[in-house]
């Protein structure tokens, strides 16, 4: 039976004071300040997301009460103010130049001026 050796309960009490022993010696060796890496490896920096910029406008209660109701619409995910405002745009710019200039002068309240679409 020569491979149970050290099985002993006197044996494992004395493995286990000289692991604590050991345990004790190297925290108390250890330096209470951190040396800096030598090289530190460098960081992958991460690709930059669109940077939103903030711009403010000033809109009348009924589109700004729109513009809410608008962003409660999707019930599976949310949508904010913004992504209504980009929706919108998105919009305007796959319409026919013509249509996206009646309504611009449908908004605007201007005169219309048939020899403008036609000139552009």
């Amino acid at each position: 039976m020569a491979g149970l050796k050290g099985l002993g309960k006197v044996d494992a009490e004395a493995r286990l004071k000289s692991t604590e022993n050991a345990a004790l010696e190297f925290i108390g060796s250890a330096s209470l300040v951190s040396q800096k890496a030598a090289d530190p490896a460098p960081e992958k920096k991460k690709k930059p997301a669109a940077k939103a910029k903030r711009v403010n406008f000033s809109l009348d209660e009924t589109l700004d009460k729109q513009i809410d109701k608008l962003s409660i619409m999707p019930r599976n995910f949310r949508a904010t103010r913004s992504d209504v405002v980009r929706a919108g745009v998105l919009l305007l710019l796959s319409m026919p130049r013509a249509d996206v200039i009646a309504k611009l002068r449908e908004v605007v309240g201007a005169e219309d001026d048939t020899q403008e679409e036609h000139d552009q």
